[in-house]
C-alpha cells in the first residue's frame, strides 16, 4: 500500500470516528466539520502563500456582504459550505501576507446587513458586534436591517461605529434629531505599496422603513449636495470605491456614477461593491467602472480588483512581471472579480496552502462557538421528520410556509378559532429547516425577527381586510392561504364575517393604517398579546419553539429523528476525552503523512453565471420597502 493511501486511511479513520463521537472541547460536541478545520493545530503560523490563484490588480478587495449574522457558517447542515468567519479571517490574513510580499494593496470590506439571521443576532446586537470587531475591515457600510429597530440603531452608533475609526460609512443616512450622519460620509483608503489614494463612499438605497431616530436621504438628492460635489471635485485621489447596499444593477448605481462622471471625468476608475438582493452578480457599468455583488448569508467570499487612474492592463502586467512581448498592447483598464464558495478547502486551495486557519482565525472560531453555547443556541428542542423548504408551494408537505400557516400558528396562537385572523408578510421566514435534530438556533434561522404579536383590531369585516391588503379572493377560503405577499392564517375565511385581526410588530402599524383608510374609522391603539402561561408578550420565534417542543419529540416517534447526523455512539461521558484524544492523534498523524507525500487539487473559479439562490429584488429606483424580504 502506498504512503498516500496509508495517510488517507488514517485521516478517514480518525475523522469518521470523531464525527460519530463528537469533538470534545469544553463539553461542546461538533460534527460535520472539514478535516483540515479540525486539524488546524498542525500549522497555525501566518505563513505567506508562495502563489495565489486570484487576479490581482492595482487595488484589491476581499468582500463580504449581507451575512446577516451567519458568521458561524453552514457547517452544521452542509459539508461543502463549511467556512465560518474564523476561516474568512484566516483567508484574509494569509492573502494580505502574500499581497505585501508582491507589493500589492489589499483591502477588506463589509457591505452591510450584519444583523437578523441567526441566534447570534439580538436586539440590540450586543453578542454579535464584539465578534465582528475581530474582522479587520477597512471599510464598513450600513445595511437597511441595521435601521429597523431603535435599540439596534443606538447600539450601532454608540458601541459599534466608534470601533472603526471613521471608516464606518453612512453617506446618505443620518440621525433624525441632528441631520448628522450616523458614521462618516466618506473616507480615504491609502495604498501602502502603490502610494495610491482611494476615495470611498457608503450608500444605502432609498430605504423608507427605518425606525424614527434614523433617516435615509434619497441618493438622488445627496449626490447633488455641496459637500459631495466638493469632495469629488478635489481630485486628490486615484480611484473611487462606492460601497452601495443596493442591487448590482439598481438605477441608483447609475445615478451615483453619473454624478461622479460629471465631476471627475469619464476615465476615473469607479468600483461599486453592491448587495442587498442576495445574489452573485457583476456587470461593467462603463469602460472604467464595474458593479460587484457577492452573495448572502456567508455563502460567498468575494474578490475583485480594479485599476487606479492612468493605469492600463499593460502597465499592470509589467508591474506583475508578466511578459507581454509579441502581444498587442492592451489599453483597456482591468476590472476583475471572483466568487469563492464559502468552503474551507477551496479557500485554502486558492492560497496553495495545506491548512487554512491561522491562530487569529482559530481564536475567532472558538469565540463564535463559545458565544453560541453561552446563549443557549445549541439546546435541542425537537426533531424534524423531514426537511421543510422555503420556496415550495404551501400544498407541498415539505413547505415551510405550509407548516407555519397550517400547523404552527393555528395550533399555538389562534387555537383554530374561526373568529381570529393572523396576517404577516412573507418576508418573515428566511431559511429552510433541515431534517433531524432541531436546535434553538435552527429555529431562529428560520424565523429570526421574533416580533411581538399584536391585536390590531376587533370587529373588522373580512372584505375590509382583503381590501386593505390588496387581496382579491374569488371564493370562500376553507383554510389559511398566501396572496400578494401576505400570509393569512384563518380557520375558514368569509369576506362577510367580522374578525379580530392579529399581526406581528413589523406589520401591525401598517395593517392598522390600511384598515383605517379602508373603513374610514380611527382604530384603537395596538395591544400586545400576553401569554396565559408565561405572562410575557407572545413572540413569533417563540411560537416555533413552543410548537416543536410539544409536537416534535426525539424519541423515535418523529420519522427519521433517530438517524440525525448528530446522533452519538453510546460511549460513557467520562470516556469521551480519552477516546477523543486517541482519535485526534490518529488523524493528526495521517494528516502529517498526507501533507508530506501528496499535493491537493487546486480550485477552479466559479463563473459569473453561477448565482446563489436569488430572492425578490428591489425596484430599480430602490424607493419601495413593501416587505422585509432581504
Amino acid at each position: 500500500m502506498s504512503m498516500q493511501r496509508i495517510a488517507l486511511a488514517l485521516i478517514v479513520l480518525g475523522a469518521v470516528a470523531q464525527l460519530c463521537l463528537g469533538r470534545v472541547d469544553g463539553g461542546r460536541a461538533e460534527t460535520g466539520e472539514d478535516v483540515s478545520h479540525q486539524l488546524g493545530v498542525l500549522r497555525r503560523g501566518l505563513e505567506a502563500p508562495s502563489q495565489v490563484d486570484l487576479p490581482f490588480g492595482d487595488v484589491n478587495l476581499v468582500v463580504v456582504t449581507d451575512v446577516h449574522s451567519w458568521i458561524a457558517g453552514h457547517a452544521r447542515h452542509s459539508s461543502t459550505m463549511n467556512a465560518d468567519y474564523g476561516d474568512v479571517l484566516s483567508f484574509y490574513e494569509r492573502l494580505r501576507k502574500h499581497a505585501a510580499q508582491q507589493k500589492k494593496d489589499l483591502f477588506f470590506v463589509m457591505n452591510g446587513d450584519f444583523v437578523d439571521g441567526t441566534g447570534l443576532s439580538t436586539t440590540p446586537p450586543q453578542f454579535l458586534t464584539p465578534l465582528l470587531e475581530h474582522m479587520p475591515w477597512d471599510v464598513v457600510n450600513l445595511g437597511n436591517h441595521e435601521l429597523y429597530n431603535t435599540e439596534t440603531v443606538r447600539w450601532v452608533v454608540d458601541e459599534f461605529i466608534p470601533h472603526w475609526g471613521g471608516n464606518y460609512l453612512t453617506t446618505n443616512t443620518v440621525m433624525n434629531a441632528t441631520n448628522e450622519p450616523m458614521g462618516n460620509r466618506f473616507t480615504y483608503l491609502k495604498g501602502e505599496h502603490s502610494n495610491s489614494t482611494i476615495l470611498s463612499f457608503g450608500f444605502l438605497y432609498n430605504f423608507v422603513g427605518s425606525c424614527d431616530i434614523a433617516l435615509v436621504h434619497r441618493v438622488q438628492d445627496v449626490v447633488q449636495q455641496d459637500w459631495f460635489v466638493e469632495v469629488v471635485s478635489k481630485l486628490d485621489y486615484d480611484a473611487i470605491l462606492v460601497m452601495a447596499h443596493m442591487h448590482f444593477s439598481d438605477g441608483l448605481v447609475n445615478v451615483i456614477l453619473d454624478a461622479i462622471r460629471a465631476i471627475a471625468g469619464s476615465d476615473m476608475p469607479v468600483q461599486f461593491i453592491t448587495g442587498h438582493s442576495h445574489i452573485r452578480a457583476h456587470q461593467m457599468m462603463d469602460e472604467y467602472s464595474s458593479s460587484f455583488e457577492a452573495g448572502k448569508y456567508l455563502d460567498t467570499v468575494g474578490f475583485c480588483s480594479f485599476p487606479i487612474k492612468d493605469r492600463t492592463a499593460s502597465t499592470a502586467n509589467a508591474d506583475a512581471g508578466v511578459d507581454t512581448s509579441g502581444e498587442q498592447e492592451a489599453t483597456q483598464p482591468r476590472f476583475e472579480h471572483v466568487f469563492l464558495d464559502s468552503n474551507q478547502q477551496k479557500l485554502a486551495d486558492v492560497l496553495h496552502v495545506d491548512v487554512l486557519q491561522t491562530k487569529g482565525g482559530m481564536a475567532l472560531t472558538d469565540k463564535i462557538h463559545q458565544t453560541q453555547e453561552d446563549m443557549g443556541l445549541n439546546r435541542k428542542i425537537g426533531c424534524a421528520a423531514h426537511e421543510y423548504r422555503l420556496n415550495v408551494p404551501t400544498s407541498n408537505p415539505k413547505s415551510l410556509f405550509g407548516l407555519y400557516i397550517d400547523k404552527i400558528i393555528p395550533t399555538v396562537l389562534t387555537n383554530h378559532s374561526s373568529e381570529l385572523v393572523f396576517v404577516q408578510t412573507t418576508g418573515a421566514l428566511r431559511y429552510d429547516l433541515s431534517k433531524g435534530t432541531v436546535l434553538v438556533d435552527d429555529v431562529v434561522i428560520v424565523s429570526p425577527f421574533n416580533d411581538t404579536v399584536y391585536n390590531v383590531s376587533s370587529n373588522i369585516q373580512g372584505q375590509a381586510l382583503l381590501d386593505a391588503l390588496n387581496i382579491r379572493l374569488h371564493k370562500f377560503a376553507s383554510g389559511s392561504f398566501m396572496s400578494s405577499g401576505w400570509a393569512i392564517v384563518t380557520n375558514g375565511f368569509d369576506p362577510s364575517k367580522m374578525y379580530t385581526v392579529y399581526a406581528p410588530h413589523f406589520n401591525a402599524p401598517d395593517v392598522r393604517s390600511r384598515l383605517e383608510t379602508v373603513t374610514g374609522k380611527t382604530l384603537g391603539p395596538l395591544q400586545p398579546l400576553i401569554s396565559n402561561t408565561t405572562h410575557v408578550e407572545v413572540k413569533t420565534t417563540h411560537l416555533w419553539i413552543d410548537y416543536i417542543e410539544q409536537y416534535w419529540p426525539c424519541d423515535g416517534s418523529a420519522d427519521g429523528a433517530s438517524s440525525s447526523s448528530w446522533a452519538r455512539f453510546n460511549i460513557k461521558q467520562e470516556a469521551k476525552p480519552i477516546v477523543g484524544g486517541m482519535l485526534v492523534g490518529i488523524a493528526l498523524v495521517g494528516a502529517w503523512m498526507y501533507v508530506k507525500y501528496t499535493r491537493k487539487a487546486r480550485l477552479e473559479y466559479i463563473t459569473v453565471d453561477a448565482t446563489a439562490t436569488e430572492m425578490e429584488q428591489p425596484a430599480e429606483t430602490g424607493d419601495a420597502e413593501p416587505n422585509r424580504i432581504v
